[in-house]
């Protein structure tokens, strides 16, 4: 997956989506880690964002719900309509967009479920030593005492609300694969002129009001009928974010022209 840093622990080898060095925590070595006070997404530039089926009823009121090109299937948010873009991030690293999606809400850190030996693997709580996030020369330490500090603990409850939600997402996600319900993004109206984004795919209003029962069967077995219709009406927010691509244009422009 485009964006991501393959990092190597003594356990297994990971690969990060938008992580530079992930690592997992350890009391002793990082101690003295704290965290910035200034909390910057400028480094999290990309055009979607991934997100757990659990988010999907608040995420498909703000943005576009897509499968993101990936090996393994996974949802996504479209954040932006040009490669490595993201239309919610300001110049001053701040969220704009209505809601905030758990994957970035946890950074720096993310949990990681890491395997020693012929052990069951374990969920173990890393972080990104190398993010902006992290300033070695602040008071304000991740860890305090035997835990993480108060500082840290609604990024750390973000990510554990997302690896709790990593397995029912993917079964989601690869059930929609397979039902021919999901179609490249330029087979869809609303996304067709996005041509950046082609190697997405989402779910087919067309294809969804005409699926057989026996198409539907395994989602309305598991409850998650509501999830495709969401994702299908999520698909209306192309035009606003296109509309937020001119205002984008047209303030750099404005910044960049001193006679104004």
């Amino acid at each position: 997956m485009s964006g991501r840093a393959p990092v190597t622990t003594d356990q297994a080898r990971i690969d990060a989506f938008l992580f530079k060095r992930l690592v997992p925590l350890d009391r002793e070595r990082h101690e003295d880690a704290g965290l910035s006070s200034h909390r910057s997404f400028s480094e999290y530039h990309f055009h979607w964002l991934p997100i757990t089926t659990a988010e999907v009823p608040e995420a498909s009121r703000h943005f576009p719900i897509v499968l993101a090109d990936t090996q393994t299937p996974m949802l996504a948010v479209v954040v932006g309509l040009h490669r490595r873009q993201s239309l919610f991030i300001d110049r001053l690293g701040r969220w704009t967009g209505g809601y905030l999606p758990l994957y970035l809400r946890q950074m720096p850190f993310q949990i990681v479920r890491i395997r020693s030996g012929i052990a069951p693997a374990q969920p173990a709580l890393c972080v990104d030593l190398d993010s902006a996030l992290i300033d070695q020369n602040s008071r304000d330490k991740i860890i305090d005492g035997d835990g993480v500090s108060a500082l840290a603990q609604d990024a750390v409850s973000a990510a554990a609300e997302f690896e709790q939600g990593i397995f029912a997402t993917a079964s989601f996600a690869q059930a929609l694969e397979r039902s021919q319900l999901a179609v490249s993004l330029g087979a869809i109206p609303e996304a067709a002129d996005c041509l950046s984004l082609r190697s997405l795919k989402a779910v087919s209003p067309l294809r969804l009001h005409s699926a057989s029962p026996q198409m539907l069967a395994p989602f309305v077995t598991a409850g998650a009928k509501p999830l495709l219709d969401a994702c299908a009406r999520s698909l209306a927010h192309f035009e606003p974010l296109r509309r937020l691509q001119e205002r984008h244009y047209a303030d750099r422009e404005a910044h960049l022209r001193p006679d104004l």
